[in-house]
């Protein structure tokens, strides 16, 4: 386990070798995405919010959720092999935040 980690932890030190070279409209691109991406997923965060002050995740679906944080799970493994850094750092959060919203469903 502890050589799992420690292959992330260089894969994500080397990520920033990737912005060598790149144009200025692909560098600013990928601020904009990074934004974007979490913007997005921080969704998640605002529908735990709203189960956890409403003390109810009747209308929320568990199963839904769960393909949600299955599937970003994914995405962050994806871009983590092609050392695409926005891909990984958005997938992260985004996976985050899923992962609160299903702790949300199962503790309300």
């Amino acid at each position: 386990m502890n050589n799992l980690f420690k292959t992330l932890w260089v894969k994500c030190a080397n990520l920033n070798k990737e912005t060598q070279g790149k144009s200025t409209f692909l560098r600013f691109y990928e601020k904009y995405m990074l934004l974007v991406g979490i913007a997005g997923n921080s969704l998640f965060l605002f529908q735990a919010a709203k189960i956890y002050t409403m003390q109810s995740a009747h209308a929320v679906s568990l199963t839904g959720f769960l393909v949600s944080l299955s599937a970003l799970l994914s995405w962050m493994l994806y871009g983590l092999l092609i050392k695409d850094k926005v891909l990984f750092v958005v997938n992260v959060f985004g996976a985050t935040a899923a992962f609160i919203c299903v702790l949300a469903i199962l503790l309300v």
